[in-house]
């Protein structure tokens, strides 16, 4: 897909494809589309066509998801993902301005940190776009702060403006033109630092070739040292052998993980992944653990395994940017009965490797939604929790999709049957050592670089050797 743009907004019905696709959507019912009209969406349809802002990355035009490619690569990494998944069945096409504000609050996600152009506010409330050189009203800050809400408002606006469409920012120089045009300048951010109150005063305000943050260092740190708090450490289970890797792409990540102990013999899993990765979405882990637990703690003896996930759903939906989601394999574990009950939220199924059953390698879990695109009994109701037993020796592997949407030198994906068969060939080991030998391989098929976050939890019935 080396020719797909990130193209202005269209009106639907503009090509034969768009015709093809809004008739096949329209239906309502499971539809079986074949090779052929896919191809025809992503040849010709312009809401196919859409790459985030570094074109790294192709976005669904049905769920929002943004999906990782390589150059050149972005058309089959998107047809793959249309056959595999049908995401036309669970979701409606958006809109190209949609589409357009969620490649924008992606860039936004990854940048905002690290760019002090972005993040030049006058004090009368109006943003600086830094790529039209224009001060933007409706971007609102919230007590001087930049928040999830302030970014969408930016992306919105970015996604309106056609000086932004090269990704090219004006330089300092052109900047300072700008800022010296106008009084009570301020740098903000105060996403990642809420106890910073003092404001810059208009005379300290930031000259064009300081336009950066003194602090981000440090602030990335702090962001990590939270995390890193908030991530549990795994309960020690008679008779059970845990073990969890935890590899952010950059310095923080989007993955997350959680095992929380309901009674004597149960407790609550979970694995997931918040879109992006970075400062942004670290941001959003903390508060998805945050909600989660209170979920949990709460609903634990009010309901089942929907009903948590359920209610987590509700509290966070309304926290998330509009092109924000997040992906999550939630469990409930029951040592005493050796049973466990599981659902997927967007995510991929878990593994369960049982070398004494006839059945050696099987996925467990059903496709349900994703954590933040509905709420209420829309969402309750799509969930499909199913229930297992587990033997002696039987182990349960839990994973983000960074663990297999890995590519070699030819863009071949390691993808999850690599995983399974990684899981069977170090079964005899300890979990912890299990692990370590299957990031080995992923690593070593990826020529020593991993495109994304990476998370992986093994929970196995029977002590470590």
């Amino acid at each position: 897909m080396s020719s797909m743009k990130s193209p202005r907004p269209q009106r639907p019905g503009q090509s034969r494809a768009a015709n093809t696709r809004t008739q096949a959507v329209s239906k309502g019912a499971p539809i079986a589309l074949d090779r052929y009209q896919i191809n025809q969406w992503l040849d010709h349809d312009p809401l196919f066509q859409v790459l985030t802002v570094d074109r790294m990355a192709w976005i669904d035009p049905f769920s929002g998801t943004i999906l990782s490619a390589q150059s050149g690569q972005h058309r089959d990494v998107a047809r793959r993902h249309l056959q595999k998944n049908r995401p036309w069945l669970r979701f409606t096409l958006r809109a190209m301005e949609d589409l357009q504000c969620i490649r924008w609050a992606h860039y936004l996600r990854n940048a905002l940190e690290s760019e002090g152009r972005l993040r030049i506010f006058r004090k009368d409330g109006l943003w600086l776009n830094p790529f039209s050189g224009e001060w933007v009203p409706a971007v609102n800050l919230e007590n001087g702060k930049i928040t999830q809400e302030t970014m969408q408002d930016m992306a919105r606006q970015l996604s309106r403006c056609q000086s932004a469409e090269s990704g090219k920012m004006l330089d300092r120089a052109q900047l300072g033109q700008v800022i010296q045009g106008s009084s009570s300048v301020s740098d903000r951010l105060r996403a990642v630092n809420p106890n910073r109150t003092k404001t810059p005063s208009p005379e300290s305000a930031p000259s064009p070739e300081s336009i950066q943050l003194p602090e981000r260092e440090l602030e990335l740190h702090q962001a990590r040292r939270v995390l890193d708090r908030m991530l549990p450490p795994l309960p020690k289970i008679a008779g059970w052998d845990l073990a969890v890797i935890y590899q952010p792409h950059s310095f923080i990540g989007g993955d997350f993980y959680e095992i929380i102990q309901l009674d004597e013999s149960r407790y609550f899993i979970a694995i997931g992944d918040v879109t992006g990765h970075g400062p942004g979405a670290a941001l959003v882990v903390a508060s998805t653990l945050k909600a989660l637990r209170y979920a949990v703690r709460h609903r634990a003896g009010g309901g089942g395994l929907a009903n948590i996930v359920s209610t987590f759903n509700d509290d966070i939906k309304d926290m998330l940017l509009r092109s924000c989601f997040i992906t999550m394999f939630a469990a409930i574990l029951d040592v005493s009965e050796q049973s466990l009950t599981c659902v997927c939220a967007g995510h991929h199924p878990a593994i369960l490797a049982s070398l004494k059953s006839d059945t050696t390698l099987r996925q467990i879990g059903e496709p349900g939604p994703a954590i933040g695109v509905m709420d209420g009994e829309t969402f309750r109701g799509q969930l499909e929790p199913i229930s297992i037993e587990l033997h002696q020796g039987d182990t349960l592997v839990l994973f983000t999709d960074g663990l297999f949407e890995v590519f070699d030198k030819q863009q071949n994906e390691f993808g999850r049957h690599r995983v399974m068969a990684s899981c069977l060939a170090h079964m005899q080991l300890p979990c912890e050592k299990m692990l370590e030998g299957l990031l080995t391989e992923v690593r070593a098929f990826a020529n020593g670089k991993l495109p994304d976050d990476t998370t992986a939890l093994a929970i196995r019935l029977g002590d470590p050797e």
